[in-house]
């Protein structure tokens, strides 16, 4: 993996002192906390050949809000097994870490921000207790839909996924044909699953749309993919 990291040094209030961004364990019970804080984290994320970079902010309630100083955070990015942990470091609430990984290294599934440490003081210089609310990600491989062929009555396709190896057949994986409807929502034409090589024909007669795409679904460790379709309408005639 690679780590994109900035360290921030902070200035005590009048600009006399410089404080070093290091956070000291907290002592503050979480039930009194009275700031809670957490990082962002994007709903999914999909390992492709240039591998996939995970940007996460630090925010938190209105109680992490300083009085006197703001020292950021840190947390691990920790993966399933404990296999891609990554440490995050925040020189302030507001600011951005972030962390690339790549499939040939990585492995799918649930990457959580655990351990959360915040450091933020109050008008009287008291550090305020705190809560760390852990978020989530899913991350599984990417895939792509090609060598679409559209022809008069259907279309056929190859769906291929990405992994360690770099892009192969993914069977057995349900694939449909779509068109855009008159109320703008995409409605299902037909549907199948692909074989031993990837591929899938599909079979639909021609609507009054110029719109169509083919979806595949999601697997336990590939998203899925959506392919718009150029051809005219009337070659699905």
């Amino acid at each position: 993996m690679l780590r994109t990291l900035t360290i921030r040094t902070l200035a005590a209030a009048g600009g006399a002192a410089v404080l070093a961004a290091l956070l000291v364990p907290s002592s503050g019970a979480a039930a009194s906390a009275s700031c809670t804080a957490w990082g962002t984290l994007p709903a999914r994320v999909a390992l492709g050949p240039h591998g996939a970079t995970i940007r996460t902010t630090l925010h938190g309630t209105a109680g992490c809000r300083p009085g006197s100083l703001d020292n950021g955070g840190t947390a691990t990015l920790a993966g399933p097994g404990r296999r891609g942990d990554a440490p995050m470091r925040w020189g302030r609430f507001g600011d951005s870490d972030a962390v690339t990984y790549y499939a040939a290294i990585e492995r799918p599934g649930t990457y959580r921000l655990a351990g959360g440490e915040v450091q933020v003081y109050d008008a009287d210089e008291v550090r305020v207790p705190f809560r760390w609310h852990e978020t989530s990600t899913v991350v599984k491989y990417r895939s792509r839909i090609t060598h679409v062929a559209v022809g008069r009555g259907g279309v056929t396709a190859t769906v291929q996924g990405y992994g360690p190896a770099g892009w192969s057949p993914m069977s057995h994986v349900r694939v449909v044909l779509e068109h855009r409807a008159a109320d703008g929502a995409w409605r299902a034409l037909a549907h199948g699953h692909t074989g031993s090589a990837g591929r899938v024909s599909l079979s639909a007669a021609a609507h009054a749309t110029s719109a169509y795409r083919l979806v595949s679904a999601s697997t336990h460790d590939t998203w899925g993919a959506t392919r718009r379709l150029t051809r005219p309408v009337g070659d699905l005639a």
